[in-house]
C-alpha cells in the first residue's frame, strides 16, 4: 500500500473486487482493464506543487 497515493486504512483490511470501473466499460481505451481498487471510480485531481 505504500506505492498508492489513494491508499487508506480500508485498503489494509478489505480486499476490493477485480473489475473494470463503470466509466470505462464502454470504451476501447487502454484504461478499460480490470483492477482491484476501492477507489477506481473516484476522479481525484492532484495538482503539481
Amino acid at each position: 500500500r505504500t506505492r498508492c497515493w489513494k491508499a487508506q486504512d480500508k485498503c489494509a483490511t478489505e480486499v476490493p473486487l477485480l473489475a473494470v470501473p463503470e466509466r470505462f466499460k464502454d470504451t476501447d481505451s487502454p484504461v478499460a482493464h480490470e483492477s482491484a481498487c476501492h477507489f477506481a471510480e473516484e476522479k481525484d485531481v492532484v495538482h503539481a506543487a
